[in-house]
């Protein structure tokens, strides 16, 4: 089975919007949106997984990725099969 596989992960593809962020040098702001290029996924103990860290190409052009570990916040809407997002 691959993390990908459920939409319960975010993956490569899927719309993403920032909630919060601990990044004070950013000019992201809470509702912005972008699409996910790269999920840096770890395996822990006992076959569970984490997410390490999230590359986002942002719609308002910003490159910053997102560090779940170190407070960041967000939702991810998921592909629907046969859409693009």
């Amino acid at each position: 089975m691959s993390l990908s596989d459920d939409n319960w992960f975010p993956n490569k593809g899927n719309r993403i919007e920032l909630v919060h962020t601990n990044d004070e040098h950013t000019k992201l702001s809470p509702g912005d949106k972008g699409e996910i290029i790269f999920v840096d996924v770890e395996e822990a103990d006992y076959g569970t997984y984490y997410i390490e860290r999230i590359d986002v190409k942002w719609d308002s052009g910003s490159n910053l990725s997102l560090v779940p570990g170190e407070g960041d916040q967000f939702i991810y809407y998921p592909k629907e099969e046969g859409k693009d997002a």
